[in-house]
């Protein structure tokens, strides 16, 4: 279900890419309104793209130097809440460490999702404290949804 402005839900949502736009910008716009940067050669494709969801475009990153940014705000700062993070991501290749979101601060503060490919796994850290450490080995070129969420004291992790 995707959230918008008349979903009760809306209220929420702190983030959202869609990656909506013209082949090669490097426009990102949050649905709620936080200002996007595109580094490296982040941009939009058109190229490649998660099938049945009406989607035109994705975002790309290439995996050498090319990240968005977001400023900081305390909507990253989850605390002891409830939340949920999710990211809908295709890999090229599945065999090196990939952050695939992160306010990474230090090594106490911060939280990281990221896939592993050495270790074959899906983590959730905060700095670089494993909260969520579980086995996944993705295929190369496969769209994925995976999301975090804790509710209470329990974190779970799910892939599609």
């Amino acid at each position: 279900m995707a959230l918008t402005a008349g979903d009760p839900l809306w209220y929420y949502k702190v983030l959202g890419l869609h990656c909506d736009g013209a082949n090669n910008s490097t426009t990102f716009t949050d649905v709620k309104g936080k200002t996007v940067t595109a580094n490296g050669n982040a941009k939009i494709s058109t190229a490649q793209y998660p099938s049945l969801t009406g989607k035109s475009s994705s975002g790309y990153v290439d995996g050498t130097g090319d990240y968005l940014t977001v400023p900081d705000s305390a909507d990253w700062d989850f605390g002891t809440g409830d939340f949920g993070v999710r990211i809908t991501a295709r890999f090229s290749g599945v065999s090196t460490l990939q952050a695939l979101i992160s306010n990474y601060q230090n090594s106490t503060t911060g939280f990281s999702m990221v896939f592993d490919g050495v270790n074959s796994k899906l983590q959730f850290l905060n700095g670089t404290t494993a909260l969520l450490d579980v086995a996944w080995s993705p295929s190369a070129n496969t769209w994925y949804v995976i999301e975090v969420s804790r509710s209470g004291t329990s974190l779970r992790g799910f892939v599609d």
